[in-house]
């Protein structure tokens, strides 16, 4: 279902939403976004996604409760992105079939990080505790009161635990 408010340039999308962005720079993967409703502010470049939602993006995938996004003046390029509720983040290598370089990351809570180019740098997760896995070798199970993965290239490229780190 779709309810729009044209004069302060909001689209509302209730009852199941399935939205496929596809990226400015083409040999960028396209993002898949599936939730019950979302809101949509133009004049704030900001998105709010409701309810079961999972993002999709190559080999990586979220879900949690509720997503927030905001985007460039041109609404071309995502500049953060923010969520709260069950969340899991499946971070996978680069390389397709890989699984040995698989990073889950299970929180209540998330937030990016923007880099000096306005892309997004990182990823920060919290919860009580929020819990890491990591294939190996060696594979590593850690529970913290706070991550934040570096990103390089859209791919995970490090790792850093704080608050009552505990690590297997």
């Amino acid at each position: 279902a779709l309810d729009m408010d044209l004069p302060g340039e909001t689209v509302r999308l209730f009852e199941k939403l399935d939205a496929t962005m596809t990226p400015e720079d083409l040999s960028d993967d396209k993002m898949n976004l599936k939730a019950q409703s979302a809101i949509f502010i133009r004049l704030a470049n900001y998105v709010e996604f409701n309810q079961d939602v999972v993002m999709t993006r190559a080999y990586d995938r979220m879900s949690a409760d509720r997503v927030i996004s905001r985007f460039t003046k041109d609404r071309k390029t995502l500049t953060s992105v923010e969520g709260w509720g069950k969340i899991v983040n499946i971070l996978m290598s680069a390389v397709p079939g890989d699984t040995s370089g698989r990073k889950e990351i299970v929180c209540d809570h998330f937030w990016s990080e923007p880099g000096p180019n306005g892309q997004i740098a990182a990823i920060n997760a919290s919860g009580l505790p929020a819990h890491a896995t990591l294939s190996g070798p060696p594979a590593r199970d850690i529970t913290a009161l706070q991550f934040r993965a570096g990103l390089a290239n859209k791919v995970m490229s490090e790792l850093k635990a704080e608050g009552a780190v505990v690590m297997k």
